[in-house]
């Protein structure tokens, strides 16, 4: 797991405003198996975490969790920057800026349905832009309900 993730557990928690014994009453496990959790010891699967995001109201921890947890969330969801409202819609709104100044390329090289080697590299920073935007866009989703270590 990786070190940055392992409080988000604890996070998530302190966000609902819940001691370990109270949560982990409502999660229906013990309380130092939720220690467990929350000290990076163990990594809760996914009906717990499921549970978790519940109780606690944070669905941004489903997230966090099938990114540090899940080889497939590791190599395949983008990096969330979990900002401040206003700030969170300024990244966004740049990315957006981004792929917006692409689109006439993104129309020329889709136009034919193939991607030829002369167009490989623009395709390429066109894919980086929409996932700079995807990440941005989760990112502000999340903005209401993530607290940094409330």
């Amino acid at each position: 797991m990786q070190s940055q993730c392992e409080n988000i557990y604890k996070t998530a928690r302190k966000h609902a405003g819940l001691t370990q014994n109270e949560a982990s009453e409502l999660l229906f496990i013990s309380p130092r198996t939720l220690s467990e959790y929350e000290n990076g010891r163990l990594i809760p699967p996914d009906d717990v975490v499921a549970k978790m995001v519940e109780v606690y109201k944070t669905p941004w921890l489903a997230y966090q969790h099938l990114q540090s947890s899940s080889m497939l969330g590791q190599k395949y969801l983008p990096e969330l920057d979990f900002l401040d409202l206003s700030a969170a819609v300024v990244k966004l709104r740049k990315e957006l800026n981004d792929v917006e100044r692409l689109n006439d390329a993104i129309f020329e090289i889709a136009s034919d349905g193939e991607i030829n080697e002369e167009e490989r590299i623009t395709w390429d920073r066109v894919i980086k832009e929409i996932r700079e935007m995807i990440s941005a866009s989760l990112a502000l989703c999340f903005t209401n309900t993530y607290k940094d270590g409330a």
